[in-house]
Order: C-alpha cells, then structure tokens, then sequence
C-alpha cells in the first residue's frame, strides 16, 4: 500500500535493491581479486583489467539482481524468489566456463552456450587476465550485460508496475 502512494517511478523502486545487489557482488570480486593478487595474480594490463574486471562485474551484478527483483515481486515470498535464482546456475554449466565451445560435443549444448550471455561475460573477463587481450571479445561481454540489464530492468519494472496496479 505504501508504495502505491509513493510519488517514485517503478523503476527506481526497482532499481535500489538491484543496486544493493550489484554493490554486494563488487565487493565480493574486489575481495577474491585482492587475495588472488596476495597469491601472485598479475593483471596483464594493469588498471584496465581491473577496471574492466569490476565493470563487467557491476552489470552481471545488476542483471543477476533484476531477476531476483522481478522474481520477488511475481512471488511476492523472499524464499520463492531466493529459489528462483537457482536458475542462474544452469547458466554456468551451458556456457563455456569450463568447457571450449569446440570441446563441447552434444550439439545442442554448444547452441545453449552459444546463445547464452555468460558466455560472453565471462570471455570478456578471461581476455582481461590475459595476456592476449580482445577488445572484441571485451565489447561482447559488454553487450551481453548491457542487454541482460535491459531485459531483467524493464521485466522488473513492469512486474512492479502490474503488481501495483492489482492491488488499486
């Protein structure tokens, strides 16, 4: 009921859990990236991997909280929604994380893996810590986050709005 009363966009309601999301997972990266470097991590192209690395990491974090936000708003239950980002698991297995695509053999997997956006995410993080950096591979990942967040933003603003709405 308040926030019907809220002069606010359902965007921005939206918005500040899926920041908070986002800020919970650079701090979690800043944290693996700094005791990897007391391990001996060496980033290949200094400040622009680490940039890179965090900026890649930001919007994954976005996108990731945008379907737990939707999800919890459609659910209207914490659990169901902390559920539902099970889902997100999957991703990393029909992706090429542990596997080259080429290596995959069931041909249904590698057209999984080639369609889905972590793919390329975690690409472009890869070619950060390498010595052979792709700015191709690099705007790839960019893209596959910049439309994740699109995707998971507008459905959780729309699910926010509908269920606003139903409560009039």
């Amino acid at each position: 009921m308040k926030l019907r009363l809220s002069p606010v966009s359902r965007t921005a309601l939206v918005l500040a859990p899926m920041i908070a999301g986002m800020a919970q997972l650079l701090v979690q990266t800043a944290l693996i990236i700094a005791v990897a470097y007391a391990m001996g991590l060496t980033l290949p192209h200094g400040a622009l991997s680490l940039v890179g690395l965090l900026v890649l990491t930001a919007g994954w974090g976005l996108a990731f909280a945008g379907y737990a936000v939707a999800m919890a708003l459609r659910s209207k239950n914490s659990q169901a929604a902390q559920a539902a980002t099970f889902v997100f698991f999957p991703l990393l297995f029909l992706s090429d994380t542990f596997v080259p695509i080429r290596a995959i053999r069931a041909h249904w997997m590698r057209i999984a893996a080639q369609f889905n956006p972590t793919t390329y995410v975690f690409n472009a993080m890869r070619s950060l810590l390498s010595p052979h950096f792709s700015t191709t591979v690099y705007w790839h990942g960019v893209l596959a986050v910049l439309l994740s967040v699109a995707i998971t933003l507008s459905w959780a603003s729309w699910t926010a709005s509908r269920s606003l709405r139903k409560e009039l």
